[in-house]
């Protein structure tokens, strides 16, 4: 049989594209495998090739399949390779600990010595802190902006490095804000996964700057000597995450006790007081919703919300009710504002802000309370 002219097969088949020496490989995810879809292209004899030196993982099983279209005879390659995570457990000795640090300080920084001056310092910041990161036998993951996370096979180690860390930061203008935690890290396509790594960084955006707050967990995998630089700061509760953590943050390097928590005039110890259980109840017109501790009710235009809301001037998503460390807060996240009422004439205007509310009272979306085309909400505090 006479093969037909590339000009013959063009006009046949005028959707078919020119095909190059390298098919790029589109790729799919079944279960635990991803599949390479490598493609098809006129032969002449010639298989595909493809380039199998960007899996960075195990090759699977491949396929080549054969079928005809017309006057070609096509191939089908696909490559499955298995999706390789490094998985540390509980109970393994290879357990991480990731580091989070966050450079603080920087803004006014710019502001006061100009980019150019400040680049420079907040870069010689990063680098010393990925050079002692390095130095302590830590694995540098990534920075974004002037965030710094990284990941140490040793506790110990991790600790020395923020030893490290915080002490340098004291001889500049910038200071860090650091997590410590410990636990299971799943490792894939070069970063780290999981509530560990999730934790971590709530530690690190919980902290003042200058200050290192570390884990229980982190606590408990020292030695009784490295414990000994720590001190149990009390019970917190992050942002996202039910339960409350014990905190730990490091002795400060003169040796003087932490700032005493005081109550009624007597020193106290937070950390044997549990915040008060409470609830949050919302009413709007026949809806009614309630929260607890780590809950939250989400009130806007958009049907996706909890309170249902359908005015032109109140947003998509324009506010939220939740309950975090016994302490009930309104999250406005509007471009209209809202008009919150907490006392007999005492009203107040909050947009893209958080507040603490208290008792009962009245919040109104984007128009003060008082006009006709407000939308009331009420809400109320229940102590359990």
């Amino acid at each position: 049989m006479r093969r037909p002219s590339p000009v013959a097969t063009r006009s046949a088949f005028p959707n078919l594209k020119r095909p190059s020496p390298l098919i790029a490989p589109k790729s799919r995810t079944i279960g635990a495998k991803r599949v390479l879809d490598v493609g098809t292209k006129p032969t002449n004899g010639i298989r595909p090739t493809v380039r199998d030196d960007h899996l960075r993982h195990r090759p699977g099983p491949r396929r080549t399949s054969r079928y005809v279209a017309g006057n070609l005879v096509c191939y089908t390659r696909t490559l499955t390779f298995w999706v390789g995570h490094e998985i540390d457990g509980p109970g393994n000795a290879s357990c991480r600990s990731p580091l989070s640090c966050d450079v603080v300080g920087s803004t006014p920084l710019y502001e006061r010595i100009g980019d150019d001056a400040a680049l420079q310092q907040v870069s010689d910041c990063l680098d010393t802190m990925r050079e002692i990161v390095a130095k302590h036998g830590g694995d540098f993951i990534y920075s974004k902006g002037d965030d710094i996370l990284s990941l140490f096979e040793s506790p110990e180690m991790a600790l020395r490095a923020v030893c490290q860390i915080s002490h340098q930061l004291t001889k500049g203008p910038l200071s860090a804000r650091i997590g410590l935690h410990f636990g299971a890290v799943i490792r894939a396509r070069g970063a780290i996964f999981g509530d560990v790594v999730n934790v971590t960084a709530r530690l690190s955006t919980t902290a003042n700057p200058g200050e290192v707050l570390i884990s229980q967990s982190f606590c408990e995998a020292l030695s009784p000597r490295s414990r000994k630089g720590l001190r149990l700061l009390d019970k917190m509760a992050l942002k996202g995450k039910q339960e409350f953590f014990d905190v730990y943050t490091l002795w400060s390097d003169d040796g003087a006790p932490g700032t005493q928590i005081t109550s009624h005039g007597a020193t106290t110890d937070r950390r044997s007081v549990l915040p008060r259980q409470i609830h949050l109840v919302i009413r709007y017109r026949d809806q009614l919703r309630s929260c607890r501790n780590g809950e939250s009710v989400t009130i806007g235009r958009s049907a996706e919300c909890d309170i249902i809301v359908e005015r032109p001037w109140v947003s998509r998503r324009h506010a939220a009710f939740t309950i975090l460390n016994g302490r009930a807060r309104l999250l406005e996240r509007s471009s209209s504002g809202t008009f919150v009422s907490m006392g007999l004439g005492h009203e107040v205007f909050v947009r893209r802000e958080d507040i603490i509310v208290f008792g009962s009272g009245v919040i109104s979306p984007g128009v003060k309370s008082a006009l006709d085309e407000a939308q009331l909400l009420h809400y109320e505090i229940v102590s359990d």
